[in-house]
């Protein structure tokens, strides 16, 4: 909420965004602008969303059960909802000349939003929310579009900034509601060649 209020009175976080948007132009290299430019749009919102679904129609099928696809049916309207609400409330303008940047607002950001939430709904419905690489895995690709976005010129820092709170806050509240069954095995359990070697070889 106070990053959400100082955007919009254009107070000192606006310093901020122009000091990292004049250091990316320092560092401009037109073939990295459109690398970047490729990445934030291989994972862009529409892309995020349909692969979350889709995997969430698959456990659903799995395990004989809508409340995967429902609560990511939720996710998603959630998160579109969120940003867009915000987007059209400020209508805060982007550092670059994309006209959708200066339609819906820049932010906060949608990529950001989408691949957080997302990612991390696609993580709980896996039954991966226990394997800390599955997190790790996603806050690389999390970083790398965050890097992108910024690099390209897409947003302002503190859009991203906004979409990491407000998906992160949505995540936590459906994540009891998103997760599958764990697919590590419980901790002490014995192996399979274990029980077989502890069995009594007379019952």
């Amino acid at each position: 909420m106070a990053l959400t209020a100082a955007v919009g009175t254009r107070a000192a976080v606006i310093n901020v965004d122009n000091w990292v948007w004049r250091t990316s132009l320092n560092l401009k290299v037109d073939p990295l602008v459109n690398a970047a430019r490729v990445v934030t749009t291989i994972f862009s919102p529409p892309v995020t969303v349909s692969v979350l679904l889709l995997v969430a129609a698959a456990a659903s099928r799995r395990q004989a059960s809508w409340r995967p696809l429902l609560w990511a049916g939720v996710a998603a309207t959630a998160m579109a909802v969120g940003t867009q609400a915000l987007k059209m409330w400020l209508g805060r303008p982007g550092p670059g000349s994309l006209a959708a940047e200066k339609l819906n607002g820049a932010y906060p950001s949608g990529h950001t939003a989408s691949l957080v939430l997302c990612g991390g709904a696609v993580v709980l419905v896996l039954g991966l929310h226990a394997l800390r690489t599955a997190w790790l895995s996603l806050a690389g690709l999390v970083l790398l579009v965050i890097g992108c976005l910024v690099y390209a010129h897409q947003h302002w820092l503190s859009d991203i900034l906004g979409s990491l709170l407000l998906s992160g806050a949505i995540l936590l509240w459906l994540a009891p509601r998103l997760a599958g069954p764990q697919r590590r095995r419980p901790r002490g359990a014995p192996q399979p060649a274990d029980a077989l070697a502890d069995r009594d070889p007379l019952a």
